[in-house]
């Protein structure tokens, strides 16, 4: 997936607009060749300087930055993650088959019957997980092969 705005910057999608200048300085002087030293860190050579530049100009105007915000929840609702999660039905992701071997929790759809319509990683579980009551979290997922979208609940094991 590719990095939002947000991440360019290094940002959360609340900052206001001192919070985005002070990132855009911050970044611009981690990425420029003379400034960053010889020890740049790998998570910013990736990112451009034209990039950074794209990610202020784009978020620190208040209209660029409403269209942007729109786009973005619409692209991850196409990718089935987004925010919220009334009136789905809702699964436990003890319902969920794990496949050792893949990596894969999966499930068949309860609409369609598509066998393992339902697909997740733990990757997808950690980057998409919405917190939910005190210590559980959620994820909404479609179907790959209707339109069904599920509300998953589950908890983060602790490590021993």
């Amino acid at each position: 997936m590719q990095q939002t705005l947000y991440e360019i910057l290094g940002l959360e999608s609340d900052a206001n607009n001192n919070d985005i200048r002070k990132a855009y300085k911050a970044m611009l002087l981690e990425t420029h060749p003379d400034k960053s030293g010889v020890n740049n860190d790998s998570k910013t050579l990736d990112i451009t300087v034209n990039a950074i530049q794209h990610a202020f100009r784009t978020l620190i105007d208040e209209k660029s930055r409403k269209i942007y915000d729109e786009q973005l929840a619409e692209s991850f609702k196409k990718q089935g993650f987004h925010n919220t999660g009334e009136g789905l039905d809702t699964y436990s992701l003890d319902s969920f088959n794990y496949e050792e071997e893949s990596g894969f929790f999966t499930m068949s759809c309860p609409r369609c019957q598509m066998t393992e319509g339902f697909q997740l990683t733990e990757d997808i579980l950690e980057e998409y997980a919405i917190s939910h009551d005190n210590n559980g979290y959620f994820v909404l997922v479609q179907c790959s092969a209707c339109s069904l979208w599920l509300k998953v609940l589950f908890d983060i094991a602790d490590e021993e």
